[in-house]
C-alpha cells in the first residue's frame, strides 16, 4: 500500500512521477500494488492502471484551498480523507507494507 498526495493526473513535481514509476515496476515484478492519493477532478475514484489498483480520496472539504498560508490546515484535511480512502482500500484485503511517500500522508501512514 503505498500513500502519495501526488500521483498521475495530480503532477505537482516529482514525487508522483517517481511513486508512479515505482508502482508500476513492483506491479511488472509481480507485487500487488495499491497507491492510495489524492483525487483530481475528472479522475474516478478507484482504478486499475499499468497494473497498478489506484484509489483516489476526494478533497475534504473541496474548497479549503492548498496554498502556503493554509498548508499545514489542507494537510490534516487531507490526510483524515486519505486515511478513510485507505481505510477503503483495505476491505478487499491486508498488505505487507505501508510506503508512505512524503511528510504530507504522515498522519495516514
Amino acid at each position: 500500500l503505498m500513500l502519495s498526495w501526488e500521483y498521475p493526473p495530480v503532477l505537482v513535481g516529482g514525487l508522483g512521477r517517481h511513486v508512479h514509476a515505482l508502482s508500476v515496476a513492483l506491479a511488472a515484478a509481480g507485487h500487488e500494488v495499491t497507491v492510495v492519493t489524492r483525487h483530481a477532478d475528472g479522475a474516478p475514484l478507484e482504478e486499475y492502471a499499468d497494473g497498478v489498483r489506484i484509489v483516489r480520496a476526494a478533497e475534504d472539504p473541496v474548497t479549503f484551498p492548498l496554498a502556503t498560508g493554509s498548508l499545514l490546515a489542507w494537510t490534516m484535511a487531507f490526510n483524515h480523507t486519505l486515511t478513510r480512502a485507505a481505510l477503503r482500500a483495505t476491505e478487499s484485503g491486508g498488505y505487507d507494507v505501508i510506503h508512505a511517500h512524503d511528510w504530507l500522508v504522515a498522519h495516514t501512514a
